[in-house]
């Protein structure tokens, strides 16, 4: 309580913070958190993927608008447990996540020398976060991101990087032989 009274002072959302369950991950690992359910992230670096959306309610802990009263009546408050999601490694260095949605899939690409390819129906978008990747010929150092249009899909991915790809549940990548 004492580290969040210090970055939000007189936030009320603070107190919200203690009636939800508490979840830490690791480096790697991956949370499914459903429409309508309150959730923070109180530390850390994320990637976070939403279905498009334009109900973005906040209950505290920001310095932006907080809506009770819409918060009220669109926030589901039944204690549900979480869904951690288990990744599918499909080569080396390259991984999976499909929640339970049909909107999106997230593919983290990481490596010293990545030659790989993705492809996907629909739009994608990419980020790195370590490194440098060459994505259909965006060049992509640390903290920056692409959009990719439906046709430069299948996109060649290489670089020394760790990359992330958003797009649609049918997104492929390279299996092991």
């Amino acid at each position: 309580m004492r580290e969040l009274a210090v970055v939000y002072p007189n936030d009320p959302g603070i107190a919200v913070a203690f009636l939800m369950n508490r979840i830490s991950l690791k480096r790697g690992e991956a949370l499914f958190v459903g429409a309508r359910v309150v959730h923070a992230y109180l530390k850390g670096f994320g990637v976070e993927l939403m279905a498009a959306s334009d109900n973005v309610l906040r209950a505290g802990l920001t310095p932006k608008h907080v809506d009770v009263d819409a918060l009220l009546d669109t926030a589901t408050f039944i204690p549900t447990s979480s869904l951690r999601l288990a990744s599918e490694t499909t080569a080396a260095g390259i991984e999976v996540f499909r929640p339970p949605v049909t909107e999106y899939a997230l593919a983290r690409f990481d490596g010293p020398a990545l030659n790989s390819t993705v492809s996907f129906h629909g739009p994608a978008i990419a980020v790195c976060t370590r490194g440098k990747a060459i994505l259909n010929g965006h060049v992509l150092q640390q903290g920056q991101a692409a959009y990719l249009s439906d046709q430069e899909s299948p996109a060649s991915v290489t670089g020394n990087a760790e990359l992330f790809v958003a797009a649609g549940q049918s997104m492929t990548v390279p299996t092991s032989k």
